[in-house]
C-alpha cells in the first residue's frame, strides 16, 4: 500500500492535472481528484475531500492549487482529523509526477510531501534559449 493522493483546486484544476498524469504516467491507484464547481457550497467541498481521505488506506497527501483558496482552506481544516495527512499548495505536474512515484518510497505523509516539493520546485524555470552554450573567453579574441 501507498500513500494515497488528493487533487483538489477551483473549478476543474483536478480533473485537467488528473487527466495530463494519466497521460504521462497512467491511471494512478488510491488517486482522488476533488472538483470545486463555481458556486458550490464550502460544505460540498469539505464532504468530497473527507470521503477522499477516508477511501486512504495509508493516509495521503492533499494537493491544492493555492495557498489560502477554498480548496486549501477545507483541506487543512480536516487534516487535523487524520493522523497521516500532509497539505501541498502550488501543485502543478512535475509535483504531481514527483508524488506519484515517490510517494511509493515513504510511509509518512509529511516527509514524503516535503521530499517531493523540495524535488519539484526545480522543475519552475524561465528559459531563455535551449541548447545554446555560452562561449568561454578565450583570450584576446579570435
Amino acid at each position: 500500500m501507498a500513500l494515497g493522493i488528493v487533487v483538489v483546486g477551483h473549478g476543474k484544476f483536478a480533473e485537467g492535472l488528473t487527466h495530463t498524469i494519466e497521460m504521462i504516467a497512467g491511471k494512478q491507484e488510491d488517486y482522488v481528484s476533488v472538483v470545486f464547481d463555481e458556486g458550490a457550497p464550502f460544505e460540498k467541498l469539505s464532504e468530497d475531500i473527507k470521503k477522499a481521505l477516508d477511501s486512504m488506506n495509508e493516509g495521503a497527501i492533499v494537493c491544492c492549487d493555492l495557498l489560502g483558496g477554498s480548496p486549501f482552506k477545507a483541506a487543512y481544516e480536516l487534516k487535523v482529523q487524520y493522523d497521516n495527512v500532509a497539505v501541498i499548495v502550488g501543485t502543478n505536474v512535475p509535483l504531481l509526477l514527483e508524488l506519484c512515484f515517490g510517494r511509493l518510497a515513504h510511509t509518512n505523509a509529511l516527509e514524503c510531501a516535503q521530499e517531493v516539493v523540495n524535488k519539484a520546485a526545480t522543475s519552475i524555470q524561465v528559459i531563455d534559449t535551449l541548447g545554446e552554450r555560452k562561449q568561454e573567453d578565450e583570450g584576446d579574441g579570435i
